[in-house]
C-alpha cells in the first residue's frame, strides 16, 4: 500500500442498495422489516444506518463535558455511603479512597462532619452529600473550610438537595413543601462563591418505576426547567447553570442508555440558551440501575454492572457510582465494595476508556438513536409545560399516568419471557419461575423481581 493512500482508500464504497441486497440475500427473501425493531420507546428502529437512510443524521456536539476545556473523557470514581454512625461511615471512606475512589457521597442527616471527614482530604477528593438538612452541611463545610486553612471555594462535590423528588410520590404539592424551594434559594446563596453544586434533579424513582428513556429525558428536563423559572427570580443564569447536577440511572439496553445521556445533553443546553446561558454544558451523576439484577445468582451482576458503568463513560457521564453486586450478606459486602471500586480502575488504567472524549461521536447508529430519543422527549416534554409544568403534572397525574403505561408493558414483555436476562430470566443457576410487578401501590412504585 502506498504510504501516500489512506487505509481506507483501497476499500470500495458500499452504497445503502448493495447493503440491502446482501441483506435480503442473507435473509433468503425475507422482508427486511424483520430486523426492525419495536422500542419501548414506541418508535421503530432500522438494524443498519448509513449516510444515505440517515436524513435526520447530525454529529450531536453537546456532549462535551462541565468544562468545555476537558480533553480527555475522564470521570469522578464514586462510592455511596449511608451513615448511620460517623466513625464507621469514616473508616469506610478512608478504605474506598484506598481502593481508589476519588469521590464520596455520604446519605444522611444530622450529621457531624469533623467526625465524618477526618483525614479527608478536601482539596482534591470530591465529597457529596445527600441529605435532607442541606444548609447545616454548608455551614459545617465552611467550618471545617476555616479550621484545615482551605480556600471553601475550592471544594468539589455536591450538596444534594431535590426539592421536587421528595414530594414525587405523594403528588401533592402543599404550602408547607413550597418552604422547601425557600431553603433551595438558601442554598444557592450560601455555596454561589464554590464550585459545589445544590440543584440536584433526580431521575431514579421514576427510572425504577418504569419510566422509558425519552420519559426520563423529559421529566429531567420539567424539574430542571421547574428550578430555573423559580430561581431566576433572585439569581442570574449562569450563577445557576453552574449549580444544576442530573442524576440518572443506567441500565441494561447499552446503546439506548448511551443515547439517552448524550440526548439529554443536547436538550439541556437548549434549555439553557432559552433561559439565556453563555455557558451550556452541566454535570451528569450515573449510577448502574439494579432494577433487572439477580438475587441468587448474584456474580452476574459485576458484569451488568461494569458493561453499565461503560455505557455511562462512553456517552460523558461526569460522576459514576458502580453499585456492588452482592448487598444483602454483611461479611461479603466490603469484598463486593473493592469490586466495584476495581471495575473504575479497570476502565481507566487498562482499558483506557479516560483517553477519548466522546468516543461514539459520529456513529451513524449512536447519532440517529440519540436524535430520535432526543426528538421524542423534547415532544413529550412540550405536553408536561403544556400542561403547566412538573409540579402541575404531578398533581393531575399526567407524568404518573404516563409512567404507569410504560411500566405495564415492561412487566407484560418481562412475564412474557420477551426480555433475556442472563442469571435471571435465563441460564440461572437455580431454575424458578421469577414475575415482574409493583412494589407498592403509589404515584411511583418500584418495579421488583418475585
Amino acid at each position: 500500500m502506498s504510504k501516500n493512500k489512506s487505509l481506507f482508500q483501497e476499500f470500495p464504497t458500499i452504497n445503502l442498495s448493495q447493503w440491502e441486497e446482501k441483506i435480503t440475500k442473507d435473509l433468503k427473501g425475507k422482508s427486511l422489516s424483520v430486523l426492525e425493531n419495536e422500542t419501548e420507546e414506541n418508535f421503530t428502529l432500522s438494524p443498519y444506518f448509513n449516510e444515505e437512510n440517515s436524513a435526520d443524521y447530525a454529529i450531536n456536539n453537546s456532549t462535551e463535558k462541565r468544562k468545555p476545556t476537558t480533553e480527555n473523557n475522564n470521570w469522578d470514581f464514586n462510592q455511596t455511603i449511608v451513615v448511620t454512625d460517623e466513625k464507621k461511615a469514616n473508616k469506610k471512606a478512608l478504605i474506598s479512597l484506598k481502593e481508589g475512589v476519588n469521590s464520596l457521597t455520604f446519605k444522611g442527616n444530622n450529621l457531624n462532619l469533623e467526625i465524618l471527614l477526618d483525614g479527608i482530604m478536601l482539596e482534591i477528593i470530591s465529597v457529596s452529600f445527600l441529605t435532607k438538612k442541606p444548609l447545616e452541611i454548608a455551614q459545617q463545610l465552611k467550618e471545617i473550610c476555616v479550621n484545615r486553612n482551605i480556600n471553601f471555594k475550592d471544594l468539589k462535590g455536591t450538596i444534594s438537595y431535590n426539592a421536587l423528588t421528595s414530594f414525587a410520590k405523594k403528588g401533592t404539592w402543599v404550602s408547607s413543601q413550597k418552604e422547601e424551594f425557600e431553603t433551595l434559594k438558601s442554598l444557592v446563596e450560601l455555596t454561589k462563591d464554590s464550585n459545589l453544586n445544590c440543584i440536584a434533579v433526580g431521575t431514579c424513582t421514576f427510572q425504577k418505576a418504569g419510566a422509558n428513556i425519552t420519559q426520563q429525558i423529559a421529566i429531567a428536563l420539567s424539574q430542571g426547567i421547574e428550578y430555573l423559572n423559580y430561581l431566576t427570580d433572585f439569581y442570574t443564569i449562569e450563577e445557576l447553570s453552574s449549580k444544576v447536577e442530573f442524576h440518572f440511572n443506567i441500565g441494561n439496553n447499552y446503546f439506548f442508555e448511551m443515547a439517552k445521556i448524550r440526548a439529554f445533553r443536547l436538550l439541556w443546553s437548549q434549555v439553557l440558551k432559552y433561559f439565556g446561558a453563555k455557558e451550556t454544558s452541566t454535570t451528569i451523576n450515573c449510577s448502574t440501575s439494579t432494577l433487572f439484577w439477580a438475587k441468587k445468582d448474584v456474580k452476574n451482576n459485576m458484569l451488568r454492572a461494569t458493561s453499565q458503568a461503560m455505557c455511562a463513560i462512553t456517552a460523558g457521564a461526569d460522576v459514576v457510582s458502580v453499585s456492588t453486586f452482592e448487598t444483602e450478606i454483611e461479611l461479603k459486602k466490603s469484598y463486593a465494595s473493592r469490586i466495584a471500586n476495581n471495575v473504575h480502575l479497570i476502565l481507566k488504567e487498562e482499558s483506557y476508556f479516560d483517553k477519548v472524549n466522546d468516543p461514539a461521536n459520529g456513529s451513524y447508529y449512536i447519532e440517529n438513536l440519540t436524535n430520535k430519543i432526543a426528538k421524542d422527549s423534547w415532544e413529550l416534554l412540550q405536553k408536561i409545560e403544556e400542561y403547566g409544568g412538573f409540579i402541575s403534572c404531578l398533581e393531575n397525574n399526567f407524568i404518573a399516568k404516563e409512567v404507569a403505561k410504560s411500566a405495564e408493558k415492561l412487566i407484560q414483555k418481562y412475564n412474557n419471557g420477551e426480555i433475556t436476562i442472563v442469571g435471571v430470566t435465563k441460564f440461572a443457576q437455580e431454575k424458578s419461575e421469577t414475575k415482574l410487578k409493583k412494589e407498592s401501590e403509589s404515584n411511583f412504585p418500584k418495579l421488583i423481581i418475585t
